[in-house]
């Protein structure tokens, strides 16, 4: 048995055990999941940000980039 399978299962004894346990676990599971995608798409907005500002003199399309970049942070 993968790990894949395995993991399955283990949902499976969870839900039919204790199916109120299981849903709560599930939106916990999705809840960490988006965390970790908002953290790392901000991480990719800092780093594009920094890599803009290092310039001594930012050009015209660094500035147009930045203002992408707080317009997609605020989403």
């Amino acid at each position: 048995m993968n790990l894949s399978n395995l993991r399955l299962a283990t949902y499976f004894q969870i839900f039919n055990e204790s199916p109120d346990f299981f849903f709560l676990f599930t939106k916990t599971l999705l809840k960490n999941q988006r965390e970790g995608w908002v953290q790392e798409r901000d991480r990719e907005i800092k780093n594009k940000a920094n890599e803009i500002c290092s310039h001594d003199k930012p050009s015209r399309l660094d500035l147009a980039a930045m203002t992408d970049l707080l317009k997609l942070n605020k989403k």
